[in-house]
């Protein structure tokens, strides 16, 4: 079953509305779980499971089995069922070495097993008669064909993951090398298709999924988010500091239920017994890359290419001389990664001459007739020829207006129009027939337009006992770009703003072992994203305010813009880049496993709160746009359209259209319960049942 609760509130009454949910949710899912039970692993973790027999195939009942980790010591014990059945759950994923132990039975032993991701590995023994000091032992094989489950799935191991290569900047969002572009090596997985533009690895379908529709699991913990549902790409952790992952695209867990395509479960390294660290640095720049065809044909320099990513990662066992040693007990791993990029941009835009900015548009007076003016005694009217909105009346049933002399405005300019003129350049490029004698693309502006892109993740595991086993990691990852590109200096760019993206990771878990058969796993996560975009201008002016613009405050330039006028299309000024958004959510999730004889139950819940806030301040500050009717001869005259300038519309402080701002906040509440039931039915065939 399922409940789903949706609040449109105030911040601070959600955070106190939330806590209460919690609380009331938390007590009913711990009543629930105090009668109920888990067998299968937690998605950031594995198991192994099968039988214990002795040489004629009859069942070994109590028998301890023993399962040590190779690089960290940590232990795992149970004992096998009346039924020779024996399960151990919720293990980090690694190598082990497992052991039998019976009275009247040799030790058996196999070495190297595997214990991989949201895997239950399958491992029966068969124990010889003898003294139980003896030992018997074996070396595992590779992982075979999982046949305790129906689920159907790919591990990408460590091996795949250092093997196989990766691009730089070349996958979705992420201008690091993108651990979620391993998804396409498993069986039914697809891009957003051809009729879509959008990357594949941002928008990746499994198992004829919607894009947004999977699952994806960091360490235990989902980081669904309310924005946009699956999307990891852009703030997963650095691929360095992955230990494994799986996809599962079939015949899915219970828990996951919510999901419409497969699930991406993701673990992150863990420290050994050993210290051992990576450094790395992967470098393009255009003195390594060869020039292209047409570079060649015409002697042209080769672009400029300067990409690095570089960093480094450190594990062990927690060691402080003559206070601790973590050996077998407490481990950390320490990974770090930075992504550079410089690379240069111009642009051409159209700025208004020395002539226009003093009001004298006499350029654009042409010798075209386009009509009569009934208000300047049936004159001719001419293209490019402005005229007098203060002069506008009716003359014979249509409006009409009175021209400017000279085609210059003699009246006095409008007050924000000239403090807004104090920002704009000067034309800078050398007037010709390519612009019109200067008054088209008369401008240039050169930027250098950076990226930086940088990840850390930290994680701490501890073994206080055998029976309690507790983990922490915690992965950051801060962006700063630019999207676009600058088309005039601050605060007029129009084409640009800057992006910081930052996303925060937490996650806590702990494995409680009340018996040899029962287990609790609690796991919390907390997803944090801050996404804003930043107009160049903010740097906290009060910008309506300094412009005159009366009865408007705001943090931005307000968004000015240029439509018609014939020969001249000015670049227009601001943009309305200026909101953040606050993308969290809490997951809670708690299940109890318990193995009895042949069968395994798990009993659970999932619970998550999500908070999607939008603090969007774009249009606090007015947009305003000028077209050229405002000093046209008017609408309703033959010809109007060749008339009037958008810039001497602007002069005059006479706009065509402006616009404000909304805000909005978007809080949710889900939770799920789930309670799977597992039998063997016979010995290679499992019969799994499932409710959530």
């Amino acid at each position: 079953m399922s409940f789903v609760r949706f609040a449109t509130v105030r911040f601070r009454d959600f955070a106190f509305s939330r806590s209460l949910v919690s609380a009331r949710y938390c007590a009913f899912a711990l009543s629930l779980l105090a009668a109920a039970a888990v067998a299968l692993p937690q998605s950031d973790r594995g198991a192994i499971a099968g039988s214990v027999l002795d040489s004629s195939g009859a069942a070994v009942a109590n028998a301890k089995i023993t399962a040590s980790g190779a690089e960290t010591g940590t232990v795992y014990t149970t004992t096998s069922t009346a039924t020779g059945a024996y399960r151990i759950p919720d293990m980090r994923v690694g190598p082990y070495n497992v052991s039998v132990t019976s009275s009247g039975f040799k030790t058996a032993e196999k070495t190297g097993v595997v214990v991989q991701i949201n895997t239950i590995t399958s491992l029966d023994f068969t124990l010889q008669p003898g003294d139980v000091k003896e030992t018997l032992t074996v070396v595992a094989s590779d992982p075979t064909l999982n046949t305790e489950t129906s689920e159907i799935g790919t591990v990408v191991s460590t091996r795949q993951i250092i093997d196989l290569p990766l691009a730089v900047n070349a996958s979705g969002q992420s201008h690091l090398r993108s651990p979620e572009d391993f998804v396409f090596i498993t069986p039914g997985t697809v891009g957003p298709g051809s009729a879509d533009s959008s990357s594949g690895t941002f928008q990746a379908k499994l198992a004829g999924g919607q894009n947004f529709g999977n699952e994806v699991i960091l360490d235990g913990a989902s980081t669904a988010r309310a924005d946009s549902g699956s999307a990891f790409d852009q703030t997963a952790p650095s691929v360095e500091a992955l230990q494994e992952f799986k996809v599962t695209t079939s015949t899915v867990p219970a828990e996951f239920g919510r999901t419409t395509g497969g699930v991406e479960s993701f673990t992150t390294k863990s420290g050994t017994n050993k210290f051992h660290g990576t450094a790395y640095d992967i470098f393009r720049n255009e003195d390594l890359n060869a020039k292209e065809w047409f570079q060649n044909l015409n002697s042209l320099p080769k672009d400029i290419d300067k990409k690095n990513d570089y960093g480094g990662s450190f594990g062990g066992p927690v060691w402080i001389p003559k206070v601790y040693n973590g050996q077998d007990k407490t481990f950390f791993f320490f990974s770090w990664e930075q992504y550079r990029q410089k690379q240069g941009s111009t642009n051409l835009s159209t700025v208004p001459t020395d002539s226009e900015k003093q009001g004298d548009f006499s350029a654009f007076l042409t010798s075209t007739q386009v009509g009569t003016n009934p208000c300047d005694n049936n004159n001719p009217v001419f293209q490019g020829e402005i005229f007098d909105p203060s002069t506008t009346q009716t003359v014979g049933s249509v409006q009409c207006r009175k021209p400017f002399a000279g085609n210059k405005i003699s009246g006095p300019f409008s007050t924000v129009a000239e403090n807004i003129m104090k920002f704009i350049p000067e034309p800078n490029v050398t007037p010709s027939a390519a612009n019109d004698n200067g008054l088209i693309n008369n401008f240039s502006f050169t930027t250098v337009n950076p990226i930086l892109d940088t990840t850390w993740t930290v994680r701490i595991d501890h073994s206080f006992s055998e029976k309690d086993k507790f983990f922490f990691s915690f992965s950051k990852r801060d962006q700063e770009s630019i999207n676009g590109s600058p088309n005039l200096p601050p605060p007029l760019d129009s084409g640009s703003f800057n992006h910081p993206f930052i996303s925060d990771y937490y996650r806590v878990g702990w494995d409680h072992f009340l018996s040899s058969s029962i287990l609790n796993h609690l796991n919390v996560g907390l997803n944090r994203i801050y996404n804003n975009n930043v107009n160049s201008s903010a740097n906290g002016t009060d910008w309506p305010a300094k412009l005159g613009i009366s009865g408007a405050h705001g943090p931005i330039f307000p968004q000015i813009g240029f439509s018609g006028g014939g020969l001249q299309s000015l670049t227009s000024y601001g943009n309305a880049q200026f909101d953040a958004n606050f993308v969290n959510s809490l997951v809670l999730a708690d299940s109890v496993s318990w193995t009895h004889g042949r069968h395994s139950l798990r009993l659970g819940v999932d619970w998550r709160a999500y908070q999607y806030s939008v603090i969007d301040a774009s249009h606090e500050s007015p947009g305003l746009g000028f077209d050229f009717a405002q000093t046209a001869v008017q609408q309703t005259i033959s010809g109007a359209s060749l008339t009037g300038n958008p810039f001497s519309s602007f002069l005059l402080g006479a706009a065509q259209n402006w616009s404000l701002a909304v805000r909005s906040r978007q809080p949710r509440f889900d939770s799920r319960y789930f309670a799977p039931w597992r039998r063997p039915a016979v010995k290679r065939a499992a019969l799994n049942l499932s409710s959530a």
